[in-house]
């Protein structure tokens, strides 16, 4: 029978790096969204302001799933 030691030892290791890629995962993509949110000028409701959280959730969208999503019009999901 082999030695487990090593086994959980690579495992930990990465277990926390993957940790640590995530906490800087977060980071960039609240970056990413302070800087569209600097940059975006749209009036202080408009749909593009909830969008933005839809992308960020899923950064691969289409207007059906704006209208799923959000819950408007065909034209404005566009």
């Amino acid at each position: 029978m082999g030695k487990i030691d090593p086994i959980v030892e690579c495992f930990a290791d990465v277990s926390f790096q993957a940790v640590r890629n995530g906490g800087q995962l977060i980071g960039e993509l609240r970056q990413i969204r302070s800087n569209w949110d600097e940059a975006l000028v749209a009036r202080r409701h408009a749909t593009v302001w909830r969008a933005l959280d839809v992308i960020m959730r899923q950064p691969v969208i289409s207007s059906q799933v704006l209208r799923a999503e959000l819950g408007v019009s065909n034209p404005t999901a566009g």
